[in-house]
């Protein structure tokens, strides 16, 4: 499946079936994790660890896991320790949508689980302190094919999109010219916490700067800044332009602190 397919069709998984991962499966996703872990190398402080049985888990997390306590139920789960450096933050989300489109390949559900409601004593019993979020992993259970989705709306591009500087408008016939105009249409289909889409993008010439909104970067911190980057550079892929984010200074413009940049 291609990039742009994977994010129009991504969704998250709120309820799995009722039965453990098999086995074979679980050791794949343990090369994944092992993949990841070698290709960070010691760069960032961040890790991940499979938690195979998740009942335990789920049943101490109930009520106080999840966005206002909505524990999502899953047979395995898979944790994700980052330090409170912003760069560790930023790969960590990076590295899980990464790890979320091998899943996929192996037909497994995903959902992300906060942390954050949860009492510290609580977690560095369960988890360790450097724990915020789990990744919430299983087989879908199957919908009722008679219930409408609820689909969110999506901004247009022109919303999170501008020429030059930020807040200008953005002409949509100079990014197809640029070859961008169909990255940015899927782009804003990457997931963010609560569909908030909080990322704006500044095309110039010869680079984009990204920027997160900053209620949202005091609320939840970087981690929607880290999926969108790592679905760019991956869309990016497609029009044969390969290239990687550099970060920038976290300044605040406007309402937004100023993320990263990449070079066209």
């Amino acid at each position: 499946m291609s990039m742009s397919s994977f994010l129009l069709n991504r969704e998250s998984t709120r309820e799995f079936k009722n039965k453990s991962i098999k086995e074979g499966i679980l050791d794949l996703v343990e090369n994944a994790i092992l993949d990841l872990r070698s290709e960070n190398d010691g760069r960032y402080n961040v890790d991940f660890k499979l938690i195979k049985n998740g009942s335990n888990l789920y049943e101490e997390l109930k009520n106080v896991g999840g966005y206002a306590g909505v524990m999502i139920e899953s047979p395995s789960y898979i944790a994700l320790s980052a330090k409170e450096d912003v760069k560790d933050q930023l790969y960590a989300a990076y590295s899980m949508e990464k790890l979320i489109s091998k899943l996929n390949g192996l037909n497994l559900g995903s959902c992300w689980v906060s942390l954050a409601g949860v009492p510290a004593d609580v977690k560095e019993k369960l988890l360790g302190s450097d724990v915020d979020f789990l990744l919430a992993i299983g087989e879908k259970k199957l919908k009722n094919p008679f219930l409408r989705e609820v689909f969110s709306e999506r901004k247009e591009i022109k919303e999170i999109v501008y020429a030059e500087e930020f807040g200008k408008e953005i002409d949509l016939d100079e990014l197809e010219g640029k070859g961008l105009l169909d990255l940015f249409y899927y782009i804003r289909f990457a997931p963010s916490t609560k569909n908030l889409q909080p990322w704006r993008f500044v095309v110039s010439n010869k680079k984009v700067v990204l920027y997160l909104d900053k209620e949202v970067v005091e609320t939840y911190g970087v981690a929607d800044a880290g999926i969108v980057m790592y679905y760019f550079e991956e869309l990016a892929k497609m029009i044969n332009l390969n290239t990687e984010w550099s970060l920038l200074g976290f300044e605040e413009k406007n309402g937004y602190i100023e993320v990263a940049e990449i070079e066209l």
